[in-house]
């Protein structure tokens, strides 16, 4: 608390006043009486006369001398201390760490108190660094709005960002004259002029790292690993194998120390979750989960007649299992893409068909080949001392590859088609051709092969499907995002990828950043350099102090009334 205008303590002088007023009041007390002879009755008006005798008990002169007093101190305008007015960048930040101990609310509550202390006019901006960068609000002056936004503010499941976020900050500070920048972290660093509020106290934890499932001949296994950041202590885990209670284990951990251990599984089983019993500073990584992580595989059909070359470098893809079969079979063959070789022609289609025809078989005649520079399609592909014997020029689509003037290679949105036959060329003796073809099939297939392991939260999934399939992923709280996506919190996802009428389902595991795990370290706050905010007039008792003084008022007139 402090006095704002000290010069007002002038009116504590009305006190004195008062009491004067009342020390020189004349008091007379009235008596009849059947004689006037008694004049020595007089001698107690006189004593009552004198000024400067005891003050008796009087409840209006309390009364009058708390309403001065009350008018006096509002004069001097008490306040707590607080902050000056000005504009202020309030950054929190909002990674897995500021989960544990109750972290969050406490910077959510130091912040609200410095709202509070804030004078009339000053307008904070809201910045959260957590995976992203955001800014849930900028420059606002209502400090109601102000007071919300920061209620509102979670901790997620991933890093923080903080240094991108102070950069911007300090991008404004460039633009606003005085802008106040503060950090409400555990134990973050900041540069000099910028204030941070840390936790200031660190916390032991136990975590579970990872829970691997193994496929074995003669059992199935899940490896779970464990992390003490803290003193010695026993852990309890809980093993469930497809939603049952399988195993309960007890192991002691020495201080620090990092634990893997085995479990033999059931048979065929498809999820294992990890649980430790104990409780701890941060809960949400006390529990894991694990799937078989099971090769994902594009089915290619092919018919028509037998190629070495090309079978070999459709082979190469090792997410592609390779289904041979006749042209009848092939019309009705469920695959991602379908290869025909028939009449000197190679057809790699997505749909079965192409729009693409071929004219009547030519001797190559002499002249170069051609590769289209603008097609990504033939990136890396060379085409030296490629010879081809015979061809039959194609029509429609875009040409890959030409010679003197005809199309040889062409592709269209859903095809490519080679216009003579691989037996006839020495192309596939030649580098360019498994480069095509890795082009090709990148294409057409795409990388649909999902690298599931090691994925944590605040990861972006990225997934590429076929043109005409559809992908999106279940988060554990059955909520559909469309890819690319980012993975918010851990737990088990469910990849499901629509081609045709075919769906297909891949599960898998996100886990925690284990950089966010150990807390048991909390830096201590740091206030701000000279450029940051100065102390000033906070919360304003002036109003509260007038009202009082209004309210005794009128009791002072109440009680004048009854002639107390």
């Amino acid at each position: 608390m402090e006095f704002i205008q000290i010069g007002g303590a002038w009116a504590f002088l009305g006190l004195a006043a008062i009491l004067a007023l009342y020390m020189l009041k004349r008091r007379f007390e009235e008596h009849e009486v059947p004689s006037t002879y008694l004049w020595r009755r007089m001698l107690a008006d006189q004593n009552a006369n004198r000024p400067f005798q005891k003050l008796r008990k009087n409840l209006l002169m309390v009364l009058q001398l708390a309403v001065v007093a009350l008018l006096a101190l509002a004069l001097m305008h008490p306040a707590t201390k607080g902050l000056t007015g000005g504009d202020y960048v309030l950054i929190f930040d909002t990674s897995l760490s500021m989960r544990a101990d109750g972290r969050m609310e406490q910077a959510k509550e130091r912040a609200l108190r410095m709202v509070d202390e804030m004078a009339a006019g000053s307008s904070v901006t809201v910045i959260t660094a957590g995976n992203e960068v955001e800014t849930p609000l900028s420059r606002s002056e209502d400090s109601v709005r102000v007071k919300q936004t920061i209620s509102s503010v979670r901790a997620g499941y991933a890093g923080a960002a903080l240094d991108r976020a102070v950069s911007l900050a300090q991008a404004m500070a460039r633009e606003i004259d005085g802008l106040n920048i503060v950090v409400f972290s555990d134990d973050y660093e900041a540069p000099e002029g910028i204030r941070t509020v840390n936790a200031e106290r660190g916390a032991e934890n136990r975590a579970i790292l990872s829970v691997k499932l193994a496929r074995r001949a003669e059992a199935n296994e899940a490896v779970v690993v464990v992390a003490n950041y803290g003193e010695a202590c026993d852990v309890t885990l809980e093993i469930e194998a497809d939603g049952a209670l399988w195993d309960v284990h007890t192991v002691s951990l020495e201080k620090e120390q990092t634990l893997g251990m085995s479990f033999t599984l059931p048979d065929d089983v498809q999820t294992v979750h990890a649980r430790i019993r104990q409780s701890d500073a941060l809960a949400e990584d006390n529990e894991a989960w694990g799937v078989p992580q099971d090769a994902r595989s594009h089915v290619v059909a092919y018919a028509g007649d037998k190629n070495v070359f090309l079978e070999t470098a459709i082979g190469l893809r090792e997410d592609v299992e390779l289904v041979k079969t006749d042209f009848e079979g092939l019309a009705s063959a469920k695959a991602e893409m379908y290869v025909s070789v028939q009449n000197g022609l190679t057809v790699l289609s997505r749909t079965g068909a192409t729009s693409i025809t071929a004219g009547e078989e030519k001797l190559a005649a002499n002249g170069s080949l051609v590769v289209s520079e603008r097609e990504t399609l033939m990136d890396g592909v060379s085409v030296d001392g490629v010879a081809v014997r015979s061809y039959r020029p194609l029509t429609g689509g875009r040409t890959l590859l030409s010679l003197n003037g005809d199309a040889l290679i062409s592709a269209d949105d859903d095809s490519v088609v080679f216009g003579f036959d691989l037996h006839n060329t020495n192309f596939p003796l030649r580098l360019g051709f498994p480069v095509l073809m890795r082009n090709l099939l990148s294409e057409m297939l795409e990388e649909t092969t999902l690298a599931t392991d090691g994925l944590k939260a605040g990861d972006t999934l990225r997934f590429s499907a076929a043109s005409e399939s559809r992908a999106e992923a279940v988060d554990p709280d059955g909520v559909r995002m469309t890819l690319p996506c980012v993975l918010k919190k851990p737990g088990l996802y469910t990849l499901s990828q629509t081609a045709k009428d075919d769906v297909r389902e891949t599960r898998f595991v996100v886990g925690l950043n284990a950089a966010e795990l150990d807390v048991r370290e909390a830096a201590p706050s740091a206030n701000a350099g000279a450029g940051n905010a100065q102390r000033a007039a906070g919360r304003d008792y002036v109003r509260l102090l007038v009202c009082l003084a209004l309210a005794v008022s009128m009791v002072e007139w109440w009680v004048s009334r009854r002639g107390y």
